[in-house]
């Protein structure tokens, strides 16, 4: 498993901004469609309480949405990437 788990939809414009956040950082990601059966079960399996996407997992742990997301890279990896960009 990927240290970074994306669980998202095709049509979420929140699951689309957090891969791209991923790549800009160039982090490796696992992208896991709950739109389809196997996906679902994935997250609900992982977190029951889900209602929305994005979820997201680093390191197993559950950081919450695209804006939690955004808030832990700025909090753990500072403007290191954006330096390199």
């Amino acid at each position: 498993m990927s240290t970074l788990t994306i669980y998202g939809k095709a049509n979420c414009l929140w699951c689309k901004e957090a891969k791209v956040l991923a790549e800009r950082y160039m982090m490796n990601y696992e992208y896991i469609d709950v739109g389809y059966t196997d996906g679902q079960k994935e997250l609900m399996a992982r977190l029951p309480e889900a209602q929305t996407v994005p979820q997201i997992f680093w390191h197993d742990r559950h950081i919450g949405g695209y804006q939690e997301f955004m808030r832990e890279i700025e909090n753990t990896l500072g403007g290191f990437a954006e330096q390199k960009i």
